[in-house]
C-alpha cells in the first residue's frame, strides 16, 4: 500500500508520539495518478539505521541546515560528516578529491529517517525551504515538514532507492545531510547545456563517465544485468535494492548504479525556448539497455519540481569543506 502525502505525514507525526505503525491510514490525496506502486509498505518506526555509522556531527562543510537526530544516521567521510548514504572521493586532474558522490542512490530507510527528523525539529523545514527559495526562487512551495514527503509513499525500511520525490524533495535531503544535490562540481546549478557533459564540469556526469573517459559507468560497452531489472527486457518489474550486485560499480570503485534502477534528479536546468526543465540523468528499469550511456538525460518541466516520479531517485554530491 502506498500512502499520499497527507497519510505518510499523518503516520510520522503519530510516530513522534510513541505509535510505531502507519497501518490502517489512508491515502491522500495527493498520489500522482497512472503511477505503479512499489515495494510493499511497512513501519516507519522499522526505518533502518546504518550499524557502522559514525558520530553524530553538525553536518560539515558548506551546509547549516543538518539537524542530528540519531548518531548513527552520520558518518565522518571524505568530504567531511555527512547523513547517508556514505561517499565516494572521485577525482579530477591533479584533485585526489574533487568532489564527493553519494555511493548509491538515497535509499526508504535513509529518507524515512529525514522525514523524522523535520517532523520532530520544527527548524528543519523552514531552513531547507529557505535555501531552495534562494537557490531557485518560486519554485518550491516548502511550508512544513508535509510538503517533505514523496507523493506516495509507502515502505519507510527498506534499501530501495526513494522514489516518487520530486526534485525539491530530493535537493531538501541533501541539504539536511550537508550536502548537495548533484551538479556543478563548484556546487553550484548546470545551466549549459554543454557543461552537462563536461567532466571538469558536471558532478554526476564525471563520476559516471571516470572523468570522461568511459561512454558507460561500467566500461566501454552496455550492461544489461546492470542497466535494466525489470520492465523493458523481462526480470523483477521494478527498482532494486541498492548496490545489489557488485559488478555494478563504475565509473570509480564504491559508486553504484549510476546506470539502471532508477534515473536521477540533478541539479540541472535545460533551457527550452521560454521553458525550463529540471535535468534527470542515468536509466531506469524501465528501458533498455541499448538506451543508456553517461549522455542519456531528461527534462522534466520546472512546473513539476514538487512531483515525484515511480522510476526517479536521487543521490547527493559535495565538495570537500
Amino acid at each position: 500500500m502506498l500512502l499520499g502525502r497527507a497519510g505518510a505525514l499523518l503516520g510520522l507525526t503519530i510516530l513522534q508520539a510513541g505509535c510505531a505503525n502507519l497501518d490502517g491510514l489512508t491515502s491522500g490525496a495527493d498520489a500522482e495518478p497512472g503511477q505503479e506502486s512499489g515495494p510493499q509498505d511497512a513501519s516507519v518506526a522499522d526505518a533502518t539505521v546504518h550499524p557502522e555509522g559514525g558520530d553524530a556531527g553538525d553536518g560539515g562543510g558548506d551546509s547549516s541546515v543538518v539537524a542530528v537526530t540519531d548518531a548513527s544516521t552520520f558518518v565522518d567521510g571524505p568530504c567531511g560528516v555527512t547523513a547517508y548514504p556514505v561517499m565516494v572521493a572521485v577525482p579530477i586532474g591533479d584533485a585526489a578529491t574533487a568532489f564527493c558522490i553519494d555511493s548509491t542512490e538515497v535509499t526508504t530507510a535513509e529518507y524515512a529517517i529525514f522525514l523524522r527528523s523535520a517532523v520532530a525539529d520544527a527548524s528543519v523545514t523552514p531552513r531547507v525551504a529557505t535555501e531552495l527559495n534562494q537557490r531557485v526562487p518560486g519554485t518550491c512551495m516548502i511550508i512544513g515538514p508535509y510538503d517533505l514527503v514523496p507523493t506516495q509513499w509507502g515502505d519507510a525500511s527498506t534499501p530501495y532507492p526513494v522514489q516518487h520525490a520530486g526534485w525539491c524533495q530530493a535537493f531538501a535531503y541533501c541539504l539536511w545531510a550537508g550536502k548537495t544535490l548533484c551538479g556543478g562540481i563548484d556546487g553550484g546549478t548546470i545551466i549549459d547545456n554543454g557543461s552537462a557533459f563536461d567532466a571538469s564540469v558536471d558532478e554526476w556526469y564525471a563520476a559516471c563517465s571516470a572523468g570522461g573517459v568511459r561512454p558507460h559507468p561500467y566500461g566501454i560497452n552496455p550492461a544489461p544485468f546492470c542497466d535494466v531489472v525489470g520492465g523493458a527486457e523481462g526480470g523483477a518489474d521494478g527498482s532494486v535494492p541498492v548496490a545489489s550486485d557488485p559488478d555494478c560499480q563504475g565509473g570509480y570503485a564504491g559508486i553504484y548504479d549510476l546506470e539502471g534502477n532508477v534515473r536521477e534528479w540533478e541539479n540541472g536546468i535545460v533551457s527550452n525556448s521560454s521553458v525550463q526543465y529540471f535535468r534527470v540523468r542515468g536509466t531506469a528499469w524501465t528501458d533498455l539497455a541499448s538506451d543508456g550511456t553517461c549522455l542519456v538525460n531528461f527534462g522534466i518541466d520546472q512546473g513539476n519540481a514538487m512531483n515525484g516520479r515511480e522510476d526517479t531517485g536521487f543521490r547527493c554530491c559535495k565538495t570537500p569543506p
